[in-house]
């Protein structure tokens, strides 16, 4: 076949049983034989969508052979017949040794295999390369067929083949500029037959082996198909019938490294399967998908207006045609049909009100974004968009709309979905980063919601969650609220009059901010317990009216020492339990009682308001040690202190927080933590209490080593303050390595560092979008190696001030940072070994390097810097000197493929390619 990367050679024919039947030739016709015809891969239902055309005109190649085969009860035979004639879909086979039997009944299949049998021909579907995009060459070596042979008398005949196989046309963008090695299709509840025995008979294929994956190797071995990002790429894959409409399929790439580490999966998409059947092609298009338009249904007629115009807001009934929708009343639901909205509002709807003209229930699905620019709605600038009010008071509003955006406008969700008594799942709300009043009164009367959507903001701002869900009567249980740095009212009133309110969120912030918790739960009559409050010093009306009308509220902690602030406790405990327990820090010398101080008639407890490492969890969870830490204690729910050993301790939901605290000059010392279940876990305190609690502020953490604490721990969401300033070698060293849920970094606030201190310290942590700051000025020897690499949120550098560096110490620093626009500058004009290698190593949507302004290289300094930054275009580099061993090794291997080159007018050397100026870029010269 034309398809064949080899060529068959002749098979030496083996025979068994009786010899007539496969008779001798007594004479070889160099014209005689058996036409044999290739079919073709219909599309199922007949959509091509300008698939290559090479996947219908198989033909037939020189040294092609296919087997033909006999059984009658215990009488096998078999022979390979090769080609004289190709070129087309029907070639002529024969064999100058032997012909077909007038009138018996024979099997073909294709290709010879000499161990095959009419019940059991050998399939294997493992192993396919497609060397180039929309190229169907490869299917050939794997185009299994089959048919059964009837002769025509003279011992020749036509055999119409059948496919055995399926194929998956799968078709997308490339999602970077990169080298694929391979593509990989993962099914969810259904498996592959990657090897197999097929019948000769009817095609049936019994698997052998079976695999929920299954992959298509690229390009040539060893090199791979280099594609730029946007590049339309079609691939082909044979594989035996199966049935996937059950399954969801996963597509992935694979990319080659050779280093620094194990390659990435850059690209998953999840896309419906299908139920492919022996001889049909099945097309996956990832690149046509229907935008994800915002769409009301409802099991009866609804009518839906706007309060006012929305510039280029459309609408669609039914899968019609696209109408302008103005203030019009549109009718939907039932036999209407569903109505879809879309639009190119850079402003959202910015303060228009939906009103439905019945009390039919109406369910709200799509992406929010496609009221932004449907056309782009995935990459739609979001920064303007404001959704408030559009929602207000549907009381029909049973689900809302996806509202993905992580750039918020101030005011966008303000009062969106205020009213909407029937709602009763709340839409995600990724962004990390909020505006002032984004969420407020988002939910508010809200009674039927029972569940809150994930709140990972760390950078809050003013009135963010003012009033959120305020009123929202079934709600049970908070979300946490990471953040620790907050703004004026950021959670004034966010869970007043949630009356069915059990649990409260942690509040770890040890600073903080006009009225940032006025009224937060203000009649929450279900609340037992108040979140602990470790802040010293209040601020203006911070807890006015906090738990105002909290009628079981029965437990306090709060180790304030100066509550001089304005009204700081203003009737923050009126209408509480009449008995109870508040726990005051030992220090405080304040004794005011009643409403605006500690409840008359409760007991009150002192603590010391040691910073213990404190772990919660608003579900059940275990922790346990991979080793025993010297000295290390714990206590659950404020329960006695015991030894921790390599006990599994339980806390978390009801069983009440753990507290972990120690004497141990050297840290942990590299033991590890361990979780027992998928539970989130917040942890706050002071590393330092692990040191020596007594003396926490004071400990000498000279040889404190919390090297791989919380490795692979993706359960943790905070981590535990780190203010010590004296550090040890590797004394950070993976401590958070792989905590995927991570979504806030510890204050880092040393300034001189020692050997390894931060290396892979935050290696893999998916969620972290933003860094600490870096004040340190004294470097060591690999101190911040790989420490931010693989955080794929991270899309600022944190400033590098030093200009004094150490060996490799900026090596890997930010590897794999696929989201990092901004570098750090690099203000060092004197390099050491290795100081920035693979620094920014495939940061994908790095576009300007920072200045490097040394005039002098030193080996490899620069080694694979900038390698794989796709869209990095512009450098300046003051290099005249580059003689140093591998200093430009690779750095800017599959940089984008135009850009300007800023080099030392002074510089003589004039390298071009991957190890010197990229090549295609301009060069500008400048003078110093």
């Amino acid at each position: 076949m034309k398809a064949k990367l080899f060529l068959l050679a002749m098979v030496t024919i083996a025979l068994a049983g009786c010899t007539d039947d496969l008779e001798r030739r007594s004479s070889y016709s160099p014209e005689g034989g058996l036409q044999a015809t290739i079919p073709a891969y219909p599309f199922d239902g007949g959509t091509r969508v300008s698939i290559s055309d090479d996947l219908q005109t198989f033909t037939w190649s020189n040294g092609d052979q296919i087997g033909i085969y006999y059984l009658d009860g215990d009488i096998t035979a078999h022979a390979g017949f090769g080609i004289l004639t190709g070129g087309g879909t029907t070639g002529t086979f024969t064999n100058s040794a032997f012909s077909l039997h007038p009138s018996s009944t024979y099997y073909g299949f294709f290709p010879f295999n000499e161990s095959a049998t009419v019940s059991e021909a050998p399939v294997d579907f493992t192993g396919q390369r497609q060397i180039e995009s929309g190229s169907a060459a490869h299917l050939g070596t794997k185009n299994y067929m089959y048919s059964v042979v009837n002769t025509d008398g003279e011992g020749d005949a036509q055999i119409n083949f059948h496919n055995l196989g399926s194929v998956m046309a799968i078709r997308m963008a490339a999602p970077a500029t990169e080298k694929y090695s391979s593509l990989e299709i993962r099914s969810n509840n259904a498996n592959f037959t990657t090897k197999g025995n097929a019948s000769m008979t009817d095609g049936t294929v019994t698997p052998t082996e079976t695999s929920n994956s299954i992959s298509l190797s690229l390009g040539f071995p060893g090199d791979g198909i280099s594609m730029t990002k946007g590049d339309l790429l079609t691939f082909y894959l044979l594989t035996a019938p199966v049935d996937l409409s059950g399954s969801t399929l996963s597509f992935v790439f694979h990319i080659p490294r050779e280093a620094p580490n194990t390659h990435p999966l850059p690209f998953t998409t999840g896309k419906p399967g299908k139920n492919m059947q022996p001889g049909r092609a099945y097309l996956y298009d990832l690149t046509n998908r229907e935008a994800p338009y915002v769409t009301f249904g409802g099991s009866g007629e609804q009518t839906l207006q706007l309060s006012q115009e929305v510039p280029s807001l459309e609408y669609s009934v039914n899968n019609g045609a696209w109408q302008v929708l103005g203030t019009n009343t549109v009718t939907f639901g039932g036999t209407n049909g569903d109505l879809r909205l879309r639009g190119k509002s850079s402003v959202g709807t910015n303060g228009a009100t939906i009103s439905f003209g019945n009390s039919t229930p109406v369910a709200c699905s799509g992406d929010i974004r496609t009221l932004v620019d449907y056309e782009n709605y995935e990459t739609a600038n979001t920064s303007e968009a404001k959704f408030k009010e559009l929602f207000k008071d549907c009381t029909q509003l049973t689900t809302a709309p996806e509202l993905p955006a992580t750039t918020l406008a101030d005011s966008c969700y303000y009062f969106m979905l205020q009213g909407c008594s029937s709602l009763t799942q709340a839409p995600a709300l990724p962004a990390t980063t909020l505006t002032k009043n984004c969420y407020a009164s988002m939910f508010a009367n809200c009674d039927a919601l029972t569940s809150a959507p994930e709140l990972p903001a760390t950078a809050l701002a003013e009135a963010c969650y003012n009033d959120m869900f305020n009123y929202c009567s079934s709600l049970t249980e908070a979300p946490e609220l990471p953040a620790t740095t907050l703004d004026t009212l950021c959670y004034s009133g966010m869970f007043q009059h949630c009356t069915s309110l059990t649990q409260a969120p942690e509040l770890p912030a040890t600073t903080l901010t006009d009225r940032c918790y006025f009224m937060m739960f203000n009649e929450c009559t279900s609340l037992t317990q108040a979140p602990e409050l470790p802040a010293t010093t209040l601020t203006r009306m911070c807890y006015f009216n906090m738990f105002g009308n909290c009628t079981q509220l029965n437990y306090i902690s709060m180790m304030a020492t100066d509550i001089s602030a304005f009204l700081c406790l203003h009737s923050w405990v009126q209408g509480v339990a009449s008995t109870g327990t508040f726990v005051k820090n030992s220090a405080a010398t304040w004794d005011v009682t009643g409403v605006d101080g500690i409840p008359s008639g409760w007991t009150v407890q002192t603590a010391d308001g040691t910073p213990y490492v404190t772990f919660t969890a608003q579900a059940v969870q275990t922790l346990q040690m991979s080793e025993a830490v010297s000295s290390l204690e714990y206590s659950v729910n404020g329960g006695a202190w015991t030894t921790l050993g390599t006990n599994t301790v339980t806390f978390g939901g009801t069983n009440g927080k753990l507290r972990l605290r120690g004497k141990s000059s050297v840290g942990t010392n590299f033991a590890r933590i361990f979780f027992g279940y998928t539970t989130p876990v917040v942890c706050s305190g002071d590393i330092r209490t692990l040191v020596d609690y007594e003396n926490y502020d004071t400990a000498n953490t000279s040889q404190a080593v919390f090297a791989q604490l919380f490795s692979n721990c993706s359960q943790l969401t905070t981590a535990p303050d780190l203010p010590a300033t004296t550090l040890a070698e590797s004394c950070y060293r993976d401590m958070f390595r792989n905590c995927s849920s991570l979504v806030q970094a510890p204050k880092l606030p040393a300034t001189t560092l020692q050997s390894n201190c931060y290396y892979f310290m935050f290696f893999g942590c998916t969620s972290l979008a933003t860094a600490p700051e870096l004040p340190a000025t004294t470097l060591a020897d690999q101190c911040y190696f790989g420490m931010f690499m693989r955080c794929t949120s991270l899309t600022q550098a944190p400033e590098l001030p030093t200009t004094n560096l150490s060996n490799s110490c900026y090596k890997q620093m930010f590897t794999e940072c696929t989201s990092l626009t901004t570098a750090p500058e690099l203000p060092a004009t004197t390099l050491q070994s290795g100081c920035y290698a693979y620094m920014f190593y495939n940061c994908t949507s790095l576009t300007t390097a920072p200045e490097l302004p040394a005039t002098t290289l030193t080996p490899s300094c620069y080694m694979y810097m900038f390698n794989g930054c796709s869209s990095l275009n512009y450098i300046n580099m003051m290099a005249t000197d580059i003689s140093a061993t591998s200093c430009l090794s690779y750095w800017v291997a599959d940089v984008s493929s135009t850009g300007t080159f800023v080099k030392n007018a002074a510089a003589t050397w004039e390298t071009y390619g991957t190890s010197g100026i990229p090549e295609g870029w301009a060069v500008a010269l400048r003078n110093d």
